[in-house]
């Protein structure tokens, strides 16, 4: 439209021009602009040409569009199906996996219940502590293999294991937990540990300058290090002649010293493990009169618990177990005549199961304090367990009462201390019958002989109604 404006407006323009002067029109210029209007025509034509073509394309990207817009529609609508889909599933697993913790939980109550006298009840654990590592444990036809061990407050020592056992056709798996407070090795005298140590004098006057160790040709000794033997092979040969009347450095049992050969021929070997003296006659001496060696302390407690699956049942069962050495029992005339009273402060670990009481179903495994408080005049001791938290280290609002029971005697009867356990603000009193009873024995570092007890391990269980069950053992030392 733009070129045919332009046209005709030339045209005009020449038309008026005409008309007004007095020369007549060329030829020329009609030509001119006759030229013009074709040229103008076909500008038109194109730009014709060109508006239906963008009116193809637009009316093109108009169905585009439609289709498109019907794409979305379709995925929106399979999107809220899948969210329908997935809402269902969601609700199915929820459902599925409730009602499997719902069994798990009763699968737990089951076994606490029968702890006492289900099959590991008679099963016994035996429990050898390490200073500040994992300690040995071995229970007949079972091997434990190492889990995970770490320190647990200033005293206690945690080590968690795990076994796989068949008997017949049934395939169990089992999971021990143990704590134990073994303390440091302590310094003591060179002669009061191996008490067949003669004295070494030397001087005029005598002065005592060592202790002497006199060794039987043949004889293993595990005490024996001797830097000076470095030069031996090992094996089960007959060993290395060695200079008699002369000085080996070396320790025993962890003094420092020296082995001497004092008669001749002088002979030791390395068995891999152990050195032999197969000939002469050797002895050892102690760098001075003062030696000390380190000994272990064998004045400990342990207390913890046992799970075992059955794998082809998915059946559960129980044992909590505590001990320690130089019992108060062992004494009991002793004890019963201790007047006052004293605090003890501990851990303590066991299994738990709650079935439909809290509305979600719970089970597994706990930790806790423990705290007593030992009144000897009355012969009477009560204590508390809080501060629950589960395997995931949540915390549980939970408490447990150990109720005042009679003691005497160095220890607390099953039948004696009962049990309440408080969740929220409920609680529950059983009695020692039904499943809530507590038991404990005094322990201390040295012989008892009438002495505070420096420490207390013990067993409870506790039952809230029929919904929910408790199995745990603690250990507790003197604040």
């Amino acid at each position: 439209m733009k070129y045919a404006h332009i046209g005709l407006m030339a045209l005009a323009a020449i038309v008026i021009a005409g008309c007004g002067g007095g020369d007549s029109v060329k030829q020329s210029d009609l030509d001119k602009v006759k030229k013009d209007l074709e040229t103008t025509k076909g500008q038109l034509e194109t730009a014709q040409g060109e508006l239906e073509t963008t009116k193809g394309q637009l009316e093109t990207a108009q169905g585009q569009l439609r289709t498109e817009r019907g794409k979305v529609t379709e995925a929106n609508r399979q999107r809220d199906e899948a969210k329908d889909e997935v809402k269902d599933l969601e609700t199915l697993v929820g459902e599925t996996t409730d009602q499997l913790e719902r069994s798990r939980a009763k699968d737990t109550i089951d076994g606490i219940m029968r702890a006492g006298s289900g099959p590991l009840a008679s099963s016994a654990v035996g429990v050898m502590p390490e200073y500040r590592a994992k300690a040995k444990v071995t229970s007949s036809g079972i091997t434990f293999k190492d889990k995970s061990d770490r320190r647990d407050g200033n005293k206690w020592y945690f080590s968690a294991f795990e076994a796989e056992s068949e008997t017949g056709n049934m395939k169990y798996d089992h999971e021990l937990v143990v704590y134990t407070d073994l303390g440091p090795p302590e310094d003591e005298d060179f002669q009061s540990v191996h008490t067949g140590a003669a004295a070494v004098e030397t001087g005029s006057p005598p002065r005592r300058t060592g202790w002497r160790i006199d060794f039987t040709n043949g004889e293993t000794n595990s005490f024996v290090t001797a830097s000076g033997f470095s030069q031996l092979a090992s094996g089960a040969g007959d060993g290395k002649l060695l200079t008699a009347n002369q000085n080996y450095l070396g320790s025993y049992g962890g003094a420092r010293g020296n082995y001497r050969c004092t008669a001749g021929p002088c002979n030791v070997r390395f068995d891999g493990a152990n050195y032999i003296f197969t000939q002469g006659t050797w002895q050892f001496i102690t760098s001075s009169a003062s030696a000390k060696v380190k000994v272990k302390d064998v004045s400990y407690m342990h207390f913890g618990w046992w799970r075992r699956e059955t794998e082809n049942t998915d059946a559960l069962d129980f044992k909590v177990f505590s001990s320690g050495m130089n019992a108060a029992s062992e004494n009991a005339s002793a004890f019963d005549a201790l007047n006052g009273s004293a605090n003890y402060t501990g851990r303590a670990v066991g299994h738990y199961a709650v079935h439909s009481l809290t509305g979600t179903p719970l089970h597994g495994s706990f930790t806790a304090n423990a705290s007593l408080t030992a009144n000897f005049t009355a012969d009477s001791i009560q204590g508390k367990i809080t501060n629950f938290r589960n395997h995931k280290s949540q915390s549980l609002d939970w408490s447990l009462d150990l109720n005042a029971a009679d003691m005497s005697g160095g220890d607390v009867d099953s039948n004696s201390g009962t049990t309440r356990w408080h969740i929220g603000e409920n609680s529950h009193q059983g009695t020692t019958a039904a499943g809530n009873s507590w038991d404990a024995t005094f322990h201390s570092e040295e012989t008892y002989a009438g002495q505070v007890p420096d420490g207390v391990v013990g067993e409870f269980s506790a039952i809230f109604g029929t919904e929910a069950r408790m199995i745990g053992a603690f250990g507790a030392h003197k604040k």
